[in-house]
C-alpha cells in the first residue's frame, strides 16, 4: 500500500476503533471511508483472536495490529 495511503488507513484504523466497542460497527466505518476516498473494494477485518486466509495483491494490502 502506498506510504499516504497507508498513514489514511492507520489514523481511520485507530479512530474507527477507539470510536466503537463493536468490532463489526468499526469494519463497516473502516470500510465505508477506504471505499469513498479510495474507490471499492476494500475487505476489512476487525477482530480479536482470529485466524483467515485471504487472496490479495501485494500493493494494496496492509495488516495492522493494534495492542
Amino acid at each position: 500500500m502506498p506510504e499516504d495511503t497507508k498513514s489514511d488507513a492507520i489514523d481511520l484504523v485507530v479512530t474507527a476503533c477507539e470510536k466503537f466497542s463493536s468490532s463489526s460497527r468499526a469494519a463497516r466505518m473502516i470500510k465505508e471511508e477506504m471505499d469513498k476516498k479510495f474507490g471499492a473494494p476494500f475487505h476489512v477485518l476487525v477482530e480479536e483472536g482470529f485466524g483467515f486466509e485471504i487472496s490479495y495483491i501485494q500493493s494494496r494490502t496492509c495488516y495492522m495490529f493494534l495492542e
